[in-house]
């Protein structure tokens, strides 16, 4: 059976994976990262887990470094949704990538890749249109906009026909080839996106709305089930999706 290691397994996200782990019957290891400044017995070099196939990192972005470099040195998989990695992060995982399967999405929900496909389709058709993005997250969220509202606003612009902008404010009018993300931090949201395109005749809206963390959770164990079984590489949901189908 699969062991799976949870990174941040006291977070919001790594109490939901540990709960779809548990109700999936999926053997299970856990913890949180330990900086060199606390006074404990566990250090990176030794945690509370002995042994295991696959982490699953939901922690931070300092610990994805920490935490990727960990699976490198046991040579097992790596997958991570930490959200708002820098640039440079990202292209680290993907030279680690070399040596261990890695996994990086920013939403494991397979109904925002659905969404995402089809703005993909559309884009050609959209084009004309004024395009407008909101995306609205609990008031614990500190990257914004989210990653997956940049994630939508890519899979619209594939053809490169819009440049965007953070939020609205002052005297200046929208431009037509102007995408404007607007953030919204509310109580506990989960996570909601919608894209709103129109024109002075009619609007088109497409959305999705996540009822709680676990398709999150599902998503990213499932995933991690899938990647222990892949060849090094880099790999995001995309990949996943297309295996399943």
């Amino acid at each position: 059976m699969t062991r799976v290691i949870i990174a941040g397994v006291q977070g919001r996200m790594g109490e939901a994976i540990k709960k779809y782990v548990i109700n999936k019957g999926v053997e299970f290891d856990g913890f949180d990262l330990i900086t060199d400044s606390e006074k404990d017995s566990k250090t990176i070099d030794n945690f509370a887990f002995k042994a295991g196939d696959v982490i699953v990192d939901f922690s931070s972005i300092d610990g994805v470094l920490i935490n990727s470099n960990i699976a490198k040195e046991r040579k097992i998989p790596y997958l991570t949704g930490v959200t708002g990695l820098p640039q440079g992060t990202v292209e680290y995982l993907k030279k680690l990538s070399e040596e261990i399967p890695i996994f990086y999405d920013s939403n494991m929900s397979v109904g925002i890749h659905i969404l995402s496909g089809l703005l993909k389709k559309l884009a050609d058709e959209i084009s004309d249109y004024d395009v407008e993005i909101v995306e609205t997250h609990h008031i614990h969220k500190k990257d914004s906009p989210s990653g997956t509202a940049l994630k939508l606003f890519d899979a619209i612009n594939k053809n490169s026909n819009f440049t965007v902008k953070y939020g609205r404010h002052g005297f200046e009018p929208k431009k037509k080839d102007e995408i404007t993300l607007h953030s919204i931090r509310l109580g506990g949201v989960f996570g909601e996106h919608q894209i709103r395109v129109g024109d002075q005749f009619e609007e088109i809206s497409l959305s999705h709305r996540a009822f709680s963390r676990d398709v999150f959770a599902k998503g990213a164990v499932d995933a991690a089930l899938w990647l222990v079984n892949q060849n090094n590489g880099f790999y995001t949901m995309s990949n996943f999706l297309e295996n399943r189908i």
